[in-house]
């Protein structure tokens, strides 16, 4: 079972990271940096994505934690 959550924690984990990691790719990073530093504008990019995308999947999965754990206790 321990295998199974741990699976599930990084399956949830990853889809937050390439759902974030859509969503930043439009902006126009560039904007933010020099021209002599523009190439870090994708670096900038996803290591934003992989920030959001942890708290995001980190979030949800607390969530659903505590729902388990109400349903759990109200049924035992």
């Amino acid at each position: 079972m321990a295998i199974f959550n741990g699976m599930a924690v990084l399956v949830v984990r990853f889809t937050f990271i390439l759902l974030s990691y859509m969503v930043f790719k439009d902006i126009n990073w560039r904007q933010f940096f020099t021209e002599r530093k523009y190439y870090m504008a994708q670096y900038a990019c996803i290591l934003v994505s992989i920030a959001v995308g942890h708290v995001a999947g980190s979030f949800v999965l607390t969530i659903i934690e505590v729902l388990q754990n109400i349903f759990l206790s109200s049924f035992l």
